[in-house]
């Protein structure tokens, strides 16, 4: 009796398992081109790569245009500084009463000590007349008091490298009682009054009133 032939276990019907062995096949010699083939054959495709990450792109992108931005706002700072000169016309204040560093300010304002009426190169103390001289970046400034009757005054000093600035009245001794232009100070001002005179203008000061 014989018995029908038994299926296979694996599911094959006829020939060999793929990559299998089958009866006289020939394994390719190693290093042939047929073995490179089977063994490409049995090897899964390699992932594709990843995408690649524009952030790095994008953040040198943005900080190359803050660095741009950056560049930009400095040039102009030095610009506005390079123009920041204080010429005749202008009005500045005086951090010392000695003179020298100054800062441009609004003419008549609260800030404003002094109104430039000359502006000379190098040291040119002579070429000020009577008029104040104020020293600074190579230049001599020749300056005269921005003041109007009421502001006050930092204290009379016989020294003349001494120049008066603007006082809160609560805390001077000295107020401008008159403004006149180029007057005699004897008949400009009152008997018992202090004065300080400058080629075209005379400034009549007296104790402090009303504060």
């Amino acid at each position: 009796m014989t018995y029908p032939p038994q299926p296979d276990p694996y599911g094959a019907q006829s020939g060999p398992y793929p990559g299998g062995w089958q009866q006289g096949y020939q394994y390719p010699q190693q290093g042939s081109d047929a073995f490179w083939r089977q063994v490409a054959g049995n090897q899964q495709p390699p992932p594709p790569p990843p995408p690649k990450n524009r952030t790095g792109l994008v953040v040198g992108l943005v900080i190359g245009a803050v660095v741009l931005l950056l560049g930009s706002a400095v040039a102009i700072t030095l610009a506005v500084a390079a123009s920041n000169r204080i010429e005749a016309g202008d009005c500045m204040a005086l951090n010392d009463e000695r003179g020298g560093r100054m800062a441009s300010a609004d003419c008549g304002s609260p800030d404003s000590d002094y109104e430039v009426v000359d502006v000379r190169e190098g040291r040119d103390l002579a070429g000020c007349g009577d008029d104040y001289v104020n020293f600074a970046d190579d230049s001599t400034y020749c300056i005269v008091l921005d003041v109007r009757v009421g502001d006050c005054l930092t204290p009379f000093q016989q020294d003349e490298g001494v120049l008066p600035l603007k006082l809160e009245c609560s805390k001077a001794e000295d107020q401008v009682t008159r403004v006149v232009g180029g007057q005699d100070p004897e008949s400009a001002c009152d008997e018992n009054e202090g004065y300080y005179v400058f080629s075209r203008k005379t400034v009549c000061f007296g104790d402090v009133r009303g504060v």
